[in-house]
């Protein structure tokens, strides 16, 4: 019943994702909360928490210094593209060639923020303007761990789309912690991460 054990605290999680958003006033929340979760789901296919509510909190708040900022920063550029593609959608003429550069863009910061989740648990001090750099070289650097990244998010964003009841239980927790995973796997292997072993810092 492992897999129920572990469906059962992404649907937990992605609760506490939306919960974690308020402390930070939704920008600064993003990365501290997707932080806990990554941590979490990760931790429950062998040693699941017993104190979901605890432990989420606690890693929120260990990680919130470093990550409020640089969240922030992630988080406003993908809202003001997510509008600006809005109104795109119903320009004409020249404008629409706009379309193509703020998808990148927004797509680049979601893999971004991807990457910093994972650094964020690294043993070594991350202060916000390295690890953006960081996060952004290593999302540049690695175009298939990219690509796997918004395949994932799309995929599950179309599952959302035709199954609401899977998008309202798991709709966050889910596709974030399938592409942290596929981040983290891609820093260990090139080395970005040598310091990071089964255990997270947090």
């Amino acid at each position: 019943m492992g897999w129920l054990r572990v469906a059962t605290q992404l649907v937990a999680l992605n609760l506490l994702w939306w919960l974690g958003l308020l402390p930070g006033l939704v920008l600064f929340g993003v990365l501290p909360a997707s932080c806990a979760v990554h941590e979490l789901a990760r931790r429950s296919r062998r040693d699941p928490s017993m104190h979901l509510w605890h432990d989420f909190w606690s890693i929120y708040r260990t990680v919130f210094r470093n990550a409020a900022r640089p969240g922030a920063v992630l988080t406003g550029v993908m809202f003001i593209g997510a509008v600006d593609l809005a109104i795109l959608s119903r320009a004409q003429g020249a404008l629409i060639a706009l379309i193509a550069p703020v998808t990148v863009i927004c797509v680049m910061c979601l893999v971004t923020l991807c990457y910093a989740v994972v650094l964020l648990a690294s043993p070594s001090k991350q202060e916000p303007k390295p690890l953006l750099r960081r996060a952004a070289g290593a999302a540049v650097a690695s175009p298939p761990t990219t690509l796997a990244v918004v395949v994932t998010v799309a995929g599950a964003a179309c599952v959302a789309w035709c199954w609401p009841l899977l998008g309202v239980l798991v709709g966050v927790s889910l596709p974030l912690a399938a592409a942290t995973l596929l981040t983290r796997e891609r820093l260990r292997r090139i080395g970005a991460l040598p310091e990071l072993g089964n255990t997270a810092s947090y």
